[in-house]
């Protein structure tokens, strides 16, 4: 798992929000979904 401060985050879209984007939505999107699977029973 790769863990960037949001800080760093900001930075990185700032000087390049395609590049920055592009490597935002992916993560955000893995981590909502670990989060839903987090909050499911795993017996479900």
């Amino acid at each position: 798992m790769l863990c960037v401060g949001h800080s760093d985050l900001k930075d990185l879209s700032d000087q390049s929000p395609e590049c920055g984007f592009a490597f935002l939505a992916p993560t955000s999107e893995r981590l909502f979904q670990s989060v839903e699977a987090a909050r499911k029973p795993l017996a479900a």
